[in-house]
């Protein structure tokens, strides 16, 4: 059974970090790029990290 977040999408883009709280986190087009995500469950906070790798380009 999914959780429900009430459909709170948080989009992360390149170069962005963002935190949530009972949200979605999402990077689209992760390509060369790296996604790191964490979840804290005592606090139930979750942030995102949407990186870009040197010497890639969008």
């Amino acid at each position: 059974m999914s959780p429900n977040f009430g459909n709170k999408i948080i989009e992360v883009g390149i170069g962005q970090v963002k935190v949530g709280r009972k949200a979605i986190l999402r990077a689209d087009a992760i390509g060369s790029c790296i996604a790191v995500a964490a979840y804290d469950s005592k606090k139930r906070v979750g942030a995102m990290a949407h990186v870009m790798l040197a010497g890639s380009s969008p």
